[in-house]
Parts: C-alpha cells; structure tokens; sequence
C-alpha cells in the first residue's frame, strides 16, 4: 500500500495509542469538493484528531507564503505521499514529519506519523492512522498471550485426581457460552488477574467458552492423553471444528 521505505530509517513515535482505533471523515467537504491527491491535505486540515494547527504547514499559510518554504524550517510539518496514490487510486497517504536541522547545517527528516485516506468508495474520505511496528507486535502479543492463559487455565481447572485411576482429564461439557476477549492494548486491563480470583473464590469450572481457547484446550488434551476412546472423542471434536471452519468459508 506504501512505497518509499517509510519505516526502513525511521520508527514511528509520538502518536498516542487510541489514534489508531479512532477514524475521522469529513461528510459535508467530500459532498462540496473533490478529494484528490492534490486537495487530500486540504481535506486533512480540518480533522482535529489528528492534525496538529500548530506545524508550519499553517505558519506558512497564515504568513501567505509558498509551502517551498517549509523545506527552510524546523519543526513538524505534513507532506502528502503522491507515489502511494500513483500505485493505487483508491488510496492517500500524508506524512507527519519532523525536520530538524544537523549540526552540519543540513535538514533531516523524521517520520512521527503515517495516515491514509480512502480514496473511493462507500468509505471516501475516513481518515486512518497507521500503527507502527512496536504496536502491532504489542497488540498480537497481548491477543496470544489472552487467550493462552484462558486455554492454561481450562485445562487445570479440567484436572482430576483420584486414587484408584490417578490424575484425568474431565471432559463435561460447558453450560455456559460467553465468548471472551483479549484487553485493549495500551489501555490498563485487569480481566485476565479477575477471572482467576474469580475462579479461586467460586470455584466452578469452564466458565467461559471461546472458540479459540476451545481450540488450544482440545489441543493440549490430545497431546497428553492415552486413553483410546479419549483420543477418539478428540479427534472427532477435531474434525467437527475442522468442517464448521470450512463451512463457514464457503459460505462467505
């Protein structure tokens, strides 16, 4: 979608976490203009979410002078990327960038934020800002590691001892089904800590049921377990996952 190596040199910083969950479009401007990869930084100007009034994009303009000038000046200015709309119409990209000056005299450029804007479309002129590297890997690290520990404790809540056939697995089914999901990265969340305090206090079993943690639990079990007929009802359980999936694929 993006060309120019953006994110080769420069890491993106700066931009809060909640930007990346929020959209911004401008109905009434899309109705009267023309959104082009000429005009689209016009059109960005007047989202406060993410345009910051102070850049020398609007010193320059308050000033009346040519945008050439902001190639002189240090600070955070906006540059509209026409190489990503050359490669696809359908899509703007605008950089938010820092220039500062080196001790050489020269000017460099540090990229603080990427945005993109649709182009065509049901969704013409909404407005996203691109997460960067670190945040993508935080928030599919946190969604693994949910549903991890949701599946680590099913399992040992599912653990039985007994004398006579030592430790087994007890395979009742849920009466419960509340889909479960992962903590909103960035954002403080204590419902993993909660759920087992739960757990300890009421002690009840397999109170909750999500598919993908349904899924890593069958899979633990059928790793350990020797019992034939155990190994059978797994494997059917498997299988029966296994063609809903396909199913619902199709059907899309």
């Amino acid at each position: 979608l993006f060309s120019g190596g953006f994110f080769k040199e420069h890491r993106m910083s700066g931009s809060r976490q909640e930007d990346f969950q929020a959209t911004w479009r401008y109905e009434n401007w899309i109705y009267h203009y023309e959104l082009s990869k000429f005009t689209v930084l016009d059109y960005f100007k007047h989202c406060e979410l993410f345009y910051d009034t102070t850049c020398n994009n609007e010193v320059v303009a308050q000033q009346g002078g040519n945008l050439e000038q902001i190639k002189k000046m240090e600070g955070i200015y906006y540059q509209t990327d026409l190489k990503t709309s050359e490669r696809d119409e359908h899509y703007f990209a605008i950089r938010k960038l820092l220039r500062e000056k080196t001790p050489s005299g020269t000017f460099k450029d540090k990229l603080l934020a990427l945005y993109y804007v649709v182009g065509e479309g049901p969704g013409k002129g909404i407005v996203y800002a691109v997460p960067d590297l670190h945040s993508v890997m935080n928030y599919n690290y946190t969604t693994a590691l949910f549903y991890a520990q949701n599946a680590f404790k099913e399992i040992r809540e599912r653990v039985q001892f007994n004398r006579g056939k030592h430790y087994t697995w007890d395979h009742s089914e849920q009466k419960e089904s509340q889909p479960s999901e992962p903590p909103n990265p960035g954002k403080k969340s204590s419902s993993v800590q909660q759920d087992d305090s739960k757990a300890r206090k009421t002690k009840k079993r397999h109170k909750t049921r999500d598919p993908r943690v349904a899924a890593l639990v069958q899979d633990a079990l059928l790793t350990t377990l020797r019992d034939p007929v155990d190994l059978e009802r797994i494997q059917a359980m498997r299988q029966k996952r296994a063609a809903q999936a396909a199913a619902a694929e199709a059907a899309q």
